[in-house]
């Protein structure tokens, strides 16, 4: 791309995309984002208002010197013998360095599904990434097009074709998770919407988590999740979430909105919600006769047609795919079978032990997280047939192993992107070698019987089979979906780097006002005087 930013870059934009959550809770500690950006207080954040942020970001700290645009990585080889890494580019272009921050991101490789038929379908078929591009051609020549997909991608192309007068027929998949949430800016406790909830102590404790201690809030998490009455709170909790969001977006009044209630509550949906983002009325318009909803799987395409499993065939001038994405980087590995090592997704076909001691071990914990919505265990599409394992790094960052000796790292891998600032400190400080992930003394190691490289694994292990447990109709089957637990998650690399965790100014504010990015204003330099000199120097060329 020609421009830095990756969704948010300017060839991914196109009219009305915008950010699910609201002003502030979208920015870098050391560049506030005003309302000198077009945006009030509550209101989404227009994607060109993110762009036009990222490129300041970027001036003002000169970053672009450190940046090179319109090039793809096609190889990432490990040199064991002197111990870095060479990365080869489509230019042909090499690049030797110590260090690796692997930072690709979710949302990098678009995934198209396999529809039998689709080399004779004589129309666009065409992935959400690539809407700036493709969408006006779209609009110029249909008089109707497909949009198959049901969660915010899919709500915002539907929206995008129907207010610009074309007939959407609108396909989700009966096999799937269904319709996404979709939250407005309407309060569903007092005074706070949904988007803004999981960053607030209290709220957070409501969750089950496994790194609950890390918040100071043991003696609360102990009552609400290991106690019947506390247990009968936390769910009268979120069943009052949901409650409130069905009543607010009033699906069961009218036949087209019933086939969008989502079908299993908030609690399970990870960052799957989106908000009610739109610049018009969008219930109003799938209510119109500008859409028709289908639950249906598409089972084959034909001329200008698509097949669904009930039966019924749509006429179509373009299919557009809110399909998602592959996860994994595009780039080859080598030597290759590094996979594992490097905390990627793998393929093994030995009985995954580890991890199911990890399950029982968290719903013996979390008996909340017995109850499993029943869409969630196959509804997710299947995008790599090859791998059996998902993506396993420690503290969702690092390899699971010390085989490559700190020198490689993952960014962006977590299903929420609100506040990053102690996720990319802790990465550098791992980078670096400045942090201490052993906190036990050669004594107390010895005496615990277990190293710590099997410590690391398990906690690994465990961290992403709570994911898979706490998210299953979100992504936490394949990737780190912490919607309701960033907070401790935070409280955890915080700890791990030795820093203060509670920010706020006060117990109240502490307990019952959301974090946002400003409150973590500052610890770079916390951490350097932590680590006693000036700067860490990281090459970039």
């Amino acid at each position: 791309m020609s421009t830095a930013g990756g969704t948010w870059a300017d060839e991914r934009l196109y009219p009305g995309l915008k950010t699910h959550t609201t002003l502030g809770s979208y920015e870098y500690s050391d560049l506030p984002m005003t309302e000198d950006y077009g945006v009030k207080p509550g209101g989404h954040i227009p994607g060109q208002v993110v762009c036009d942020y990222l490129k300041h970001y970027i001036a003002k700290f000169d970053l672009g010197r450190c940046i090179r645009c319109n090039t793809k990585v096609t190889t990432v080889e490990r040199l064991q013998e002197i111990d870095q890494w060479r990365i080869t580019t489509d230019a042909h272009s090499t690049i030797i360095c110590d260090k690796l921050i692997i930072a690709t991101g979710l949302m990098a490789e678009p995934f198209i599904p396999t529809i039998p038929g689709m080399d004779s379908f004589g129309a666009p078929v065409v992935h959400t990434r690539d809407m700036r591009e493709n969408a006006p051609k779209v609009l110029e020549t249909a008089s109707s097009v497909t949009v198959y997909g049901g969660r915010k991608s899919a709500q915002d192309a539907v929206h995008y074709f129907a207010s610009n007068g074309v007939k959407v027929h609108w396909v989700i998949r009966e096999s799937g998770h269904g319709c996404g949430w979709l939250a407005s800016t309407k309060p569903v406790i007092p005074s706070l919407a949904l988007d803004r909830i999981p960053f607030i102590r209290t709220v957070s404790a409501l969750s089950p988590c496994i790194w609950g201690n890390a918040d100071g809030q043991s003696w609360l998490r102990g009552f609400l999740h290991e106690t019947r009455f506390g247990r009968w709170i936390t769910k009268g909790f979120w069943s009052s979430v949901t409650n409130q969001l069905l009543a607010q977006n009033r699906y069961d009044s009218d036949p087209k909105l019933q086939k969008l209630k989502p079908r299993c509550g908030v609690f399970w949906t990870g960052s799957t919600a989106g908000g009610l983002n739109f610049s018009t009325d969008f219930f109003a318009l799938v209510k119109s006769d500008m859409v028709d909803v289908h639950i249906a799987d598409i089972t084959q395409l034909s001329a200008k047609t698509i097949h669904l499993s009930t039966g019924d065939t749509i006429n179509t001038d373009a299919l557009i795919c809110c399909t998602g994405w592959r996860s994994t980087p595009s780039f080859k590995l080598l030597p290759e079978g590094m996979e594992r090592d490097l905390g990627m997704p793998y393929r093994s076909d030995e009985v995954d032990v580890l991890a199911d001691k990890a399950s029982k071990e968290i719903l013996s914990r979390f008996p909340m997280l017995t109850d499993q919505p029943t869409t969630a265990a196959s509804a997710e599409i299947v995008r790599d047939e090859h791998a059996t394992r998902p993506f396993r790094l420690y503290r969702f960052i690092a390899p699971p192993t010390n085989v490559f000796n700190r020198s490689v790292a993952w960014m962006g891998m977590l299903g929420i992107r609100a506040a990053s600032e102690p996720e990319a400190l802790w990465c550098v400080a791992y980078l670096t070698g400045k942090l201490v992930l052993d906190k036990k003394t050669p004594e107390e190691r010895e005496r615990s019987g277990v190293t710590f490289e099997d410590e690391r694994m398990w906690e690994t292990v465990l961290a992403t089979q709570f994911c898979r447990l706490r998210a299953p109709a979100g992504y936490g089957n394949r990737f780190p979906d912490l919607t309701f637990d960033i907070m401790p998650y935070f409280d955890v690399l915080l700890h791990d780097m030795g820093l203060e965790t509670r920010r706020k100014t006060s117990v109240l504010r502490e307990r019952f006002t959301p974090y946002s990015a400003q409150d973590y204003r500052g610890i770079v330099d916390e951490w350097v005087a932590k680590i006693g000199h000036g700067s860490v120097k990281i090459q970039t060329s």
